[in-house]
């Protein structure tokens, strides 16, 4: 069960990336398993304080 979950979970994390980011680093960021996500929310935080 946790392997669909977190399959799934990493599927969706890109597919966001892809469609509310348009830097190729943000979207790169996103296929990095397990801290992926993280980084890519650190990213688009910083992009819209800045």
């Amino acid at each position: 069960m946790v392997g669909p979950t977190h399959g799934c979970a990493y599927l969706f994390v890109i597919i966001l990336t892809v469609r509310h980011s348009r830097v190729t680093r943000t979207r790169a960021m996103a296929v990095v398993p397990g801290i992926g996500g993280l980084l890519v929310l650190r990213q688009l935080a910083g992009a819209r304080q800045g």
